[in-house]
């Protein structure tokens, strides 16, 4: 979305004419709502702030289709990548019963690093889950992500693609590497889902980007120009 398209008097969205609400029947997701918790237990613990977010979906008139949250620092089974750890599995818990009219989907790290939780109302249409790009773009053969970044939510007329991108330090060539591939496989996978499917594609979450780097820190503004310099075809405003 560019500036452009953002209502300088409310900060919200232009409507798009050629994308109205009434070409989606009601079944279909209208309101997202995105947080990057920076872990799940920090969250609960710290409670009057997650407090104010089940005030704002439970109480407000925003009435949440699907609760997106990231970087829950959630471990997997080692035996079992769609369970949490024995060690986390109270909070996943605990998520659930805070928000007992959504099915929660999860996704899980390795270790106590990224992963996601999203919600889906009960009372709209339960999409069709995945957690991966595709098994032949990351290599893992339970086809999770290997740090719980994707949560691909496939409605009957609508595809929510749920992430929490890999972020990158400037000057750390491991970490701009690894975003630099994982764009990459982002994008081949929107652009052959793009071909194949006629469906409204959404994709949200923490995506780790500034679309111009007049609105990020000096030092993000270094990193971005640093990395728009080495891999100027591969980034996420690329892929997108």
């Amino acid at each position: 979305m560019h500036n452009d398209d953002i209502n300088k008097n409310t900060g919200v969205a232009k409507t798009d004419s050629r994308f109205t609400m009434n070409k989606i029947n009601n079944s279909q997701p209208k309101s997202i709502v995105c947080w990057n918790v920076n872990g799940l237990s920090a969250r609960f613990r710290q409670s009057d702030l997650f407090r104010m977010f089940e005030h704002m979906v439970k109480k407000t008139d925003i009435d949440a289709d699907i609760i997106q949250l990231s970087e829950t620092h959630v471990k997997r089974d080692p035996n079992d990548p769609s369970k949490a750890h024995t060690e986390d599995v109270d909070w996943v818990v605990t998520l659930e019963n805070c928000f007992p009219d959504y099915i929660w989907f999860h996704t899980f790290s390795r270790r106590r690093y990224a992963g996601q939780c999203v919600g889906v109302k009960r009372s709209r249409e339960i999409p069709a889950v995945s957690y991966d790009f595709g098994p032949e773009l990351f290599d893992e053969a339970e086809n999770h992500e290997p740090d719980g970044r994707v949560a691909i939510l496939e409605y009957s007329r609508v595809i929510v693609t749920c992430l929490y991108v890999p972020s990158s330090t400037m000057n750390n060539a491991v970490n701009i590497e690894h975003r630099r591939k994982f764009d990459v496989k982002l994008a081949s996978w929107l652009h052959e889902k793009c071909k194949v499917s006629n469906k409204y594609h959404i994709v949200c979450g923490d995506l780790n980007v500034c679309r111009d780097s007049k609105y990020s820190t000096h030092s993000f503004a270094d990193w971005h120009q640093h990395f728009l310099t080495r891999y100027p075809e591969s980034t996420l405003d690329t892929a997108l």
